[in-house]
């Protein structure tokens, strides 16, 4: 591992000369010419500050070795430098203001050297309280990392820009080193002579001490620093050496790996109980930075310009979290979607990446002040971005409209599995118990994608591997399968499907997420039948036994408005066990509610829907029969899925294109089928096709109708675009003329397309000036070009062609 890290610290210009390090630095004070106190000046974004490379940093030991109340040069916390305390009215006890003064001494040793810090010294003493109060209007922290400046033509000097003081600074730690040597010169037969660095195999005199690691407080860290290599207790020290000296590292070394460390765990997103660092390497060892961070979708989530679309139709609300989760990297390319990150790579020119990249990621916490590394991983860039196209694509399902859903955080679908946060309840030991999900999701994620030669090739270890993450997706589905059937009781799935409902995008949230989870693990359960959406094929018992419950429920509810105590109150519970049992006895009820429904078209769909679902249960299927575990999941996924595809008044895309989106009505769905015949035909012309778009753009202006009184944005039936050129090709089915008012409307619609320089093409007869002069083309189709199937698709060819 850690040449790893010295892998990475080199590639990355990490390397620091001892006595350097780079500090996150929040304030700059500054300091006139002539030593007056000037301005505060708050850097960098968040409460981290700017991270600074090469500001002068004492080490541990050289702190000792210069005497009580020793502190760094230039750079340290509030506390420190303007005696900040914690309260307003709190004084500065005896050991802080000792440290003050023993940076008030540094600065003025320097002036020598450095005339400005000696004014700066002056400065900080004769403007100490001045200081402390504009601090405390900033809301600065006692522990906030500080450096000082000079104020020149109005502008801001940082003093560790300035290279006047690094002689006197390396003079300084000469003595330093001189001073530790001369001292330890009594026990130079119990030191360590000279021994090979475990890092660098260069022979050398072993560091005493390692630096500490930052940034591991909220994983069991201390807040002042943790280290790796401590051998203070003699239990962890052998064949008489002492310190670290057990672990022989040169001075350099130990700083190279501890700046990897510390630079790394900045951007690193806390998984559970551990955080995650990683970064990806070339063949050569090189550090890169591809185009795409497959990473990025596991940790933030992210999606495709459709699933982008649809957040239009549907807000995706994920849960409130903690600043101690919220995601510390956004790389470029986040948003793409995970099935296409190999052709993203391709197409960026990022071959490098592809073909000589690898990862590595460390899983990093602390115990007791001491870093403990719980996991290294390292594989090959393109494998990394399967198992990661893979999760996607085992976890993908469809919003409860229809839409695709974006993929989901990690952070999001590992609180699924937890009991509602209580309000002012501290998040650490709200989400302490998932700490096995985190471990269960983050292996499942990252596990390799089998292919036909690894299947044969697979060793016994690699068979348990999968076996054990199999059972650990086992029991997070379990907990994902509590948490529903327990929301199915208390209400929250019933405000999931309510459109009104005030807290239904937290709930639909939540629902999404563990439904999800159950996905999940079907489909990675040898034998199991899965889809993203409704599988109206499914030979499965409990999965069609789910789907029935939905449309009861559904009857129910377009019966009787909503019910004091609906199926869902009353039954779930028992139907996702023994569904068998207990749906004949509401069949009944839900039959009589069928007879109220009106209009008499939706009475039929809603009685084919039933006979057609029925009809592919077993009738053998015995009634007392409990599921098992997995046929309970499958109960789930067949209640949730068949919720987008239940007919109402108002039926919105209940069929289904051989494109796999659903239309509203078969002679939509043979619209789709023609169009998307010709998108095959004209590959080469790159079609896109958009179903139902919020809006119709043309020439950067949205095209309007002015049917109500007012101008309102039309929404077409298709929009298609060429990848050879800007316009678009607007696609209107028209097909109840017999209304008046539906034939008004559409008149409005044509209207507002003529205006806006939209040709409608009603043949392939129009001229090239036409064709020319469009800002955009129209092909309007009704009743009468049924069965004319060919005539219809020659337009959309014509069309298509001269956009």
């Amino acid at each position: 591992m850690m040449h790893l890290l010295k892998q990475y610290a080199e590639s990355s210009d990490l390397a620091s000369a001892p006595g350097y390090s780079a500090v996150n630095i929040r304030y700059v004070i500054a300091f006139t010419r002539d030593g007056t106190f000037a301005s505060i000046a708050e850097i960098g974004e968040g409460k981290r500050g700017r991270r600074v490379p090469g500001c002068p940093q004492f080490s541990l030991s050289e702190l000792k070795a210069m005497g009580s109340g020793s502190r760094h040069f230039l750079v340290d916390s509030l506390d420190v430098i303007g005696l900040l305390t914690s309260k307003p009215d709190q004084l500065a006890d005896e050991k802080l203001t000792a440290k003050h003064g023993g940076f008030i001494r540094l600065l003025r040793e320097a002036s020598d050297a450095t005339p400005a810090t000696g004014l700066i010294a002056d400065g900080l003493e004769t403007s100490l309280e001045q200081i402390r109060e504009e601090l405390r209007g900033l809301k600065a922290k006692p522990t906030d990392k500080a450096t000082v400046a000079i104020e020149k033509d109005g502008r801001i000097e940082w003093l560790i820009q300035d290279d006047s003081w690094r002689p006197w600074y390396e003079s300084l730690r000469s003595l330093i080193a001189e001073k530790r040597s001369a001292k330890s010169s009594k026990k130079a037969k119990l030191e360590p002579a000279k021994m090979r660095c475990l890092l660098t195999g260069d022979l050398v005199v072993p560091v005493a001490t390692h630096s500490k690691i930052k940034g591991l407080s909220d994983v069991g860290g201390h807040t002042s620093g943790d280290v790796l290599a401590s051998f203070k207790q003699e239990a962890f020290q052998h064949f008489g050496l002492k310190q670290a000296a057990n672990s022989a590292m040169s001075d350099d070394a130990m700083t190279l790996y501890v700046t990897a460390l510390n630079k790394l765990i900045t951007n690193a997103v806390k998984v559970g109980e551990v955080k995650v660092l990683y970064w990806f390497v070339d063949d050569s060892e090189d550090r890169i930075e591809p185009v795409v961070d497959p990473f990025a979708c596991l940790f933030e989530g992210f999606q495709s310009q459709q699933e982008t679309n649809s957040d239009e139709v549907e807000f995706e609300n994920d849960i409130q979290e903690d600043a101690a989760i919220k995601l510390k990297r956004r790389r470029h390319g986040a948003e793409a979607s995970a099935k296409d990150l190999i052709d993203l790579i391709r197409e960026g020119g990022d071959k490098k990446a592809l073909q000589d990249g690898r990862y590595v990621a460390l899983s990093i916490a602390a115990n007791t002040t001491r870093v403990v590394i719980r996991e290294v991983r390292q594989g090959r860039f393109e494998d990394l971005s399967r198992s990661l196209d893979r999760w996607q694509k085992d976890l993908r399902i469809r919003r409860l409209n229809g839409n695709p859903l974006p993929m989901q955080k990690l952070d999001r679908l590992v609180t699924a599995t937890l009991r509602d946060r209580q309000t002012g309840e501290n998040y650490d030991n709200w989400i302490a118990p998932a700490a096995v999900t985190y471990a269960a999701l983050w292996n499942a994620a990252l596990m390799p994608v089998e292919s036909d030669d690894s299947k044969h090739e697979e060793s016994i270890s690699d068979d348990a591997k999968r076996t054990a993450e199999q059972n650990l997706l086992k029991a997070t589905a379990i907990k994902a399968q509590q948490r529903l059937v327990l929301s199915m009781l208390n209400g929250e799935v019933a405000d999931a499907l309510d459109d009104k409902s005030p807290t239904m995008r937290q709930r639909r949230s939540a629902y999404y997420a563990r439904i999800s989870l159950l996905k999940l693990y079907l489909a990675r359960t040898p034998g199991s039948q899965v889809m993203d959406d409704l599988n109206d094929a499914s030979d499965n018992n409990a999965y069609n036994a789910g789907r029935v419950l939905a449309v009861f429920q559904h009857i129910q509810t377009l019966s009787s408005g909503e019910p004091k105590a609906s199926f869902l109150d009353r039954y779930y519970a028992a139907a996702s066990t023994t569904p068998y049992q207990v749906l004949p006895k509401i069949c009944n009820i839900a039959l009589k509610h069928l007879k109220r429904i009106q209009p008499q078209v939706l009475r039929d769909e809603l009685t084919e829907l039933l006979a057609a679902i029925h009809g592919q249960i077993d009738p053998e299927v015995k009634s007392f029969e409990a599921l098992e575990l997995d046929d309970q999941f499958q109960f789930q996924l067949g209640f949730f899925q068949q919720q987008s595809h239940l007919p109402n008044k108002n039926t919105v895309r209940r069929v289904r294109t051989d494109a796999g989106y659903m239309v509203r009505s078969k002679v939509e769905a043979t619209i789709a089928n023609i169009l998307h015949g010709v998108q095959d035909e004209l590959a080469d012309l790159a079609i896109a096709i958009s179903y139902e778009p919020p809006f119709v753009e043309v020439d950067g202006e949205k095209v309007t109708s002015d049917y109500t009184g007012k101008p309102k944005p039309i929404k077409a039936d298709w929009v298609v675009q060429s990848g050879k050129s800007d316009r678009v090709l607007v696609v209107e089915h028209f097909g109840m003329r017999d209304l008046q008012q539906y034939t008004d409307r559409m008149n409005a619609k044509l209207s507002g397309y003529a205006k806006c320089g939209v040709l409608h093409v009603q043949s392939t007869n129009a001229s090239a000036d036409e064709l020319r002069s469009a800002s955009a083309l129209l092909v309007t189709s009704d009743e009468e070009d049924f069965p004319e199937f060919e005539r219809l698709k020659e337009r959309f060819t014509f069309a298509i062609q001269n956009l």
